[in-house]
């Protein structure tokens, strides 16, 4: 209603929905507002910023890339373990958790257009 929440499509590899995150809290008259977006992948601007931007040629990327200096995922993941939401409530890390979570943020937040 008044604005101060954005949603933010999620790169579709992260399997996240569109979620509502806290906005700018002011609004510039003559700006128009700059549309929320993602953050970048892991290694999406390695190019931009080692070739564009300090002139790294292909092969001085794949070198680097070879010796595991830059990468696109991380070199050894580790599966992240939470306790269930039932175990968080018992433990009083949260009150209570709703099912239909995803049902309620796109009723009040309708999903933006997609990336």
């Amino acid at each position: 209603e008044r604005g101060f929440f954005d949603v933010v499509a999620h790169h579709p590899s992260t399997g996240m929905p569109p979620l509502p995150y806290v906005g700018r809290p002011w609004k510039m008259s003559l700006t128009p507002p700059v549309p929320a977006k993602p953050g970048p992948m892991m290694g999406e601007h390695n190019k931009l910023i080692l070739s564009d931007l300090l002139g790294r040629n292909e092969a001085d990327l794949a070198t680097l890339e070879e010796e595991g200096v830059i990468g696109y995922a991380p070199a050894s993941p580790r599966p992240v373990s939470r306790p269930s939401l039932d175990e968080q409530v018992r433990q009083g890390r949260m009150q209570r958790y709703e099912t239909d979570y995803r049902k309620q943020v796109a009723r009040v937040f309708p999903p933006p257009e997609s990336l």
